[in-house]
């Protein structure tokens, strides 16, 4: 267990071993859950809708769809 404070904008920072450890980089989306008094933090793992492919994943107005399936669409 790891002790953090919180800043002045409610902030706080994530040790760098857990970041390292859960692919947790600049960008990365986390969904964040109250539970009665805990707050939990989940990694969003991206997904395409189609596949389910976690691989090079693009935001389209379709949703979340990885490149190789946008090819094929594409190609239709």
């Amino acid at each position: 267990m790891v002790e953090r404070k919180i800043d002045g904008l409610g902030r706080i920072v994530l040790p760098k071993e857990m970041r390292k450890k859960l692919g947790i980089r600049a960008g990365t989306v986390l969904l964040i859950n109250l539970d009665r008094d805990t707050i939990e933090l989940k990694k969003l793992t991206r997904y395409c809708k189609l596949c389910g492919s976690t691989q090079n994943i693009v935001s389209t107005s379709k949703g979340e769809l990885c490149e190789n399936c946008i090819r094929m669409i594409k190609s239709m």
